[in-house]
């Protein structure tokens, strides 16, 4: 690419050449205040004629900087009432709710960033959101992914486009931007959370890329071609991906379709070291559940590899009768079959999640009249074995998903619990004989696979 041709113009012919934006579309610019998302912000202002678009600019105030953060919202604001810019803003405490999320401050922060998009998209009938990423960031992130480990799908590092989010800057780098503000007299606000070589990405700014360009001056640009050569790969195996399984598979087919189903149920791609141990798990044929980064679970069925994403948690079970028969609940996730025979498996296993399903006979003689099924209370005891066992702590013991916990029945008669699924039997019903038993059955499914499966 020709550096002397005017940022504005290269920013246009990229736009044109990867068709991010269409004309009469609706565009807002992602505005931190950063030198980024500031020279972007101008030079799609400079091209809105030319492009056709109406433009408008969002601030999200992530909470975590006090005042620096405070000042950044005010220099947008300031900047987009200079330009005639509509500027949406909106203040979230990532701290606090990154505190029940299980993920890091950037993660968090991240997530929140593109959940506001999603809603303030839909409110003010907005089209394309434009981040300020820039070749510097793709080429960080290519080295992030590098040295934590990925597949070669990973190295694709930041998209130009996914959904409605565009990158109009990845044909600029870091200079070319800070040269274009200086050559304009355009002010930007500095992050010093920038400068601090405690988060990974800070050091690879800092210290390996300038390192690397010691080796080679060009660095960036090699990685980001190496980015673009991965997406384009890519695109070609993901024109394959949708073939069935099979054991003859290639291992680059296989890794590439275990990185897409993956992707499909959390919307993030898989380190090679997860990837390797499901190829593994695939060709042994292992029985295993793997837990994966985002909630997911991983479990070779029938042949295939079914990924599942943990929902929120189901609500308690209300208190009802155990009647004869099916009962199906929560939409179709539990099936509980009470019967006078064993209930026939079905053949279709490879609908179940996480394995979950299990089938117990309880003696008639032991059962004090009616059977009922309820939610585990505080305090709830299972006599086995002659010592009365704390519910809660068996169900943790057996790693049940924490989002079916509240959905798990713990069948009971009028003195006290029979039977908890997947953790045990009181004592007074307990049997190995199949006469004079009833038969109790409890599946869950997801309906995600149940869905692929019909």
């Amino acid at each position: 690419m020709n550096r002397k041709v005017d940022p504005e113009k290269r920013v246009f012919d990229w736009i044109r050449e990867k068709d991010l934006i269409k004309s009469g579309e609706k565009v807002c610019v992602c505005f931190s205040g950063g030198a980024d998302s500031t020279a972007l912000l101008y030079i799609l202002n400079s091209l809105r004629q030319q492009l056709h678009i109406e433009l408008c600019a969002c601030h999200l105030h992530h909470g975590i900087r006090g005042a620096e953060a405070d000042r950044d919202a005010e220099f947008c604001e300031r900047v987009c009432s200079s330009l005639g810019i509509t500027l949406f803003h909106e203040r979230i405490n990532v701290p606090e709710l990154q505190k029940s999320s299980g993920k890091s401050l950037e993660e968090t922060a991240r997530d929140v960033r593109y959940e506001w998009f999603a809603s303030l998209g839909t409110a003010q009938n907005i089209d394309r959101f434009a981040t300020a990423h820039q070749k510097n960031d793709l080429a960080e992130t290519v080295l992030y992914r590098l040295i934590r480990g990925t597949t070669t799908d990973g190295l694709q590092g930041i998209p130009v486009k996914r959904g409605n989010v565009i990158r109009p800057l990845l044909v600029l780098d870091r200079e070319e931007i800070e040269k274009y503000l200086s050559e304009r007299n355009l002010s930007f606000v500095h992050d010093n959370s920038n400068d601090d070589d405690i988060y990974t990405r800070n050091y690879i700014r800092h210290t390996v890329i300038p390192d690397l360009e010691k080796v080679n001056p060009r660095i960036v640009d090699s990685l980001c071609r190496l980015a673009e050569t991965a997406s384009d790969d890519r695109l070609f195996f993901e024109s394959l991906l949708d073939a069935e399984y099979s054991e003859d598979m290639p291992d680059s087919l296989l890794r590439r379709k275990i990185g897409a189903d993956y992707f499909r149920v959390s919307n993030h791609t898989l380190c090679a070291e997860h990837t390797n141990r499901l190829m593994r798990l695939f060709r042994l044929k292992d029985t295993e559940t793997i837990t994966l980064p985002e909630m997911v679970y991983a479990r070779y069925r029938d042949g295939r590899l079914i990924f599942v994403k943990e929902r929120d948690s189901l609500p308690e079970l209300n208190d009802a009768i155990l009647r004869d028969g099916e009962t199906v609940l929560y939409d179709g996730m539990l099936k509980i079959t009470f019967s006078d025979h064993k209930i026939e498996h079905e053949s279709d296993s490879a609908e179940f999640i996480y394995n979950l399903s299990t089938e117990i006979p309880l003696r008639l003689d032991g059962i004090c009249g009616m059977i009922r099924y309820r939610s585990r209370k505080a305090g709830d005891k299972l006599c086995r074995f002659g010592v009365h066992h704390d519910v809660r702590k068996m169900i943790s013991e057996q790693n049940i998903p924490l989002s079916l916990r509240p959905a798990l029945p713990c069948f009971y008669d009028g003195e006290e619990l029979l039977f908890v699924p997947f953790v045990g039997v009181a004592d007074r019903v307990y049997t190995k004989d199949g006469e004079n038993v009833k038969w109790i059955r409890v599946d869950y499914y997801d309906r995600l696979t149940r869905k692929e499966s019909e």
